[in-house]
C-alpha cells in the first residue's frame, strides 16, 4: 500500500471515531436531559389514559435481560391488552407449542436456548386470557447478503397477519426487534412501524423502543458512553430531532420510537 493510501486510511479512521464519539455523546446527553425531565409516573398514567391507542409496538433487544421483564413492562403502559402479536412464524403450532416451551421443550419453531426467554411473557399473554398470533413469515435466510429484500418480505407479511386480526381485538401489543422500527440495513426505509401508522391512523398506533446497554448496533456506543439512567425511566423522543439511532444508516433516528424505556439490570 502506498504511503498516500495509508495516510488517507488512517485519517478516514480518526475521522470516523471523532464522529463517533461525539454521536455516543450526543446520544448520552439527550438521554440524561429526557429522562431526568420526565416523571416516569406521570408519563406511563398519560400514556394508559389514551384511549386512543389501538396496537403498542414494541421494539425488544432479542437476548437481553429485558425479557423477563417484559410483563412489568407492558403493565406499566396498559393492562388492558386482548391481543399479542409475537415474531414467530405464522407456521407455528401457537398454543401447542408454547405449552411445551412451558414445560421445558425446544420445539419446531422454539429450537434455540434463548427462546426459553420468553416464557414469562408468554405465561403473561396465557394467564390474562390475552390471544396469541404468531405473525412472521415461515422461516427463511436472506439469499446472498440481500438483508433488506429478507426484512420487507417477512415485514409484508407481519403487516397483512396483524391488519387480518386487529379488528377483533380492542387494544394490542406486537413484541418484534426493534429493527423492524428503526431500519439498521441499507435500503431499508420504510419500517414495519411507520407502515402500520399508516394502515391503522397515527393516533392509533404507539411505539416504544426498550434501550438497552448493548444489542445490535448500539454496539458502537460503549457502556460508558451510554451512559444509561441507573433508575427506571420513560421519556418521549420529541426532543430528539434528527439525532441518529445508527452511525451505520443515514435514514435511522430516535423519533422513529414515540417513546423509549430504560430498564435497570
Amino acid at each position: 500500500m502506498s504511503l498516500n493510501k495509508v495516510s488517507i486510511f488512517f485519517l478516514t479512521f480518526l475521522f470516523s471515531i471523532y464522529a463517533l464519539a461525539g454521536f455516543c455523546q450526543d446520544r448520552a446527553r439527550l438521554v440524561h436531559e429526557a429522562a431526568d425531565s420526565s416523571g416516569f409516573n406521570e408519563l406511563a398514567s398519560e400514556i394508559r389514559a389514551n384511549q386512543n391507542i389501538e396496537l403498542l409496538i414494541v421494539g425488544e433487544p432479542h437476548k437481553t435481560y429485558y425479557l423477563e421483564k417484559l410483563p412489568e413492562i407492558l403493565d406499566t403502559v396498559s393492562d388492558e391488552y386482548t391481543c399479542a402479536f409475537i415474531e414467530q412464524p405464522s407456521t407455528l403450532d401457537t398454543y401447542v407449542e408454547i405449552k411445551k416451551l412451558i414445560d421445558g421443550e425446544n420445539t419446531e419453531h422454539f429450537q434455540t436456548q434463548e427462546s426459553f426467554q420468553y416464557i414469562p411473557v408468554l405465561n403473561y399473554f396465557i394467564n390474562k386470557n390475552i390471544r396469541i398470533y404468531a405473525v412472521d413469515a415461515p422461516y427463511s435466510r436472506p439469499i446472498g447478503g440481500d438483508y433488506a429484500t429478507w426484512m420487507k418480505m417477512r415485514d409484508d407479511h407481519m403487516l397483512s397477519n396483524i391488519l387480518k386480526e386487529i379488528e377483533t381485538c380492542e387494544k394490542s401489543v406486537f413484541l418484534v426487534g426493534k429493527y423492524h422500527i428503526t431500519p439498521d440495513l441499507a435500503g431499508y426505509e420504510i419500517t414495519l412501524a411507520k407502515r402500520l401508522k399508516k394502515s391503522l391512523g397515527e393516533e392509533k398506533v404507539l411505539t416504544l423502543d426498550l434501550l438497552h446497554r448493548k444489542n445490535y448496533h448500539e454496539d458502537y456506543c460503549s457502556s460508558a458512553e451510554n451512559k444509561l439512567p441507573q433508575d427506571l425511566s420513560l421519556f418521549s423522543t420529541k426532543g430528539f430531532g434528527d439525532l441518529s439511532y445508527s452511525t451505520y444508516v443515514d435514514n435511522s433516528y430516535w423519533t422513529d420510537f414515540d417513546y423509549v424505556m430504560s430498564v435497570p439490570e
